[in-house]
């Protein structure tokens, strides 16, 4: 595996809230089938513009997007055969995570968040599945993003948050703006990200660089 994210045993993310990630030319063909058929012209917009986050992300890290096959498994989540990745989007940024190790990654915009937490069903439903009735926005963000990480690390099972357990040594929440990251994997605290901004990807900066 390329040096750029697994010499600290951690993980590589790379996110982009700039509306400037192009869908790529080639994909592979389920994964077009699959976009295709998505109505939600937003929601489509942002899974597109997810993979070709991916793309850039395996192409900067020295590595040739070609020589990846990419597949499914039986829970429909997309995997490779050369590392681990994980993907997530919401409200124009999307984001990914690349390890050697199984990783999971969570983006939120918290002025959104906290709208849907003014929705008393989804705040019900939320408090009832993390067991926190009584918990600050601020618990409720961080604890929604890591159950989210959690899950997509772990890779089995239906989802279901209440269930889900939450191993802090794995967690790192990384603020950009209005956006909470959340990532899931080994060593989180040497985890590098790298914005892609106007069609390119930055220097890497490490997460303490962006956390509270």
């Amino acid at each position: 595996m390329n040096d750029n994210f697994n010499a600290t045993n951690s993980a590589s993310v790379f996110f982009c809230s700039d509306g400037s990630v192009t869908f790529p030319s080639t994909v592979p063909e389920e994964r077009a089938k699959e976009l295709s058929s998505i109505g939600n012209a937003t929601v489509k917009r942002e899974k597109e513009a997810v993979w070709g986050l991916l793309l850039a992300a395996i192409g900067s890290l020295g590595m040739n997007p070609d020589d990846v096959t990419f597949g499914r498994t039986e829970n429909g989540k997309w995997v490779c055969d050369k590392f681990f990745f994980s993907l997530s989007h919401s409200h124009g940024a999307v984001a990914v995570a690349i390890s050697d190790n199984p990783c999971g990654i969570d983006v939120e915009k918290r002025s959104e968040f906290m709208r849907k937490c003014a929705d008393k069903t989804f705040c019900d439903k939320l408090q009832r599945k993390i067991a926190a009735t009584d918990s600050s926005f601020e618990t409720l963000i961080k604890t929604w993003t890591a159950k989210e990480t959690e899950y997509k690390r772990i890779g089995s099972g239906g989802y279901y948050p209440a269930g889900i357990l939450i191993d802090e040594t794995k967690i790192r929440h990384i603020e950009i703006g209005d956006f909470l990251l959340c990532v899931s994997c080994n060593n989180p605290q040497a985890v590098r990200i790298r914005i892609f901004s106007d069609g390119r990807i930055s220097e890497a900066y490490l997460t303490s660089d962006f956390s509270r």
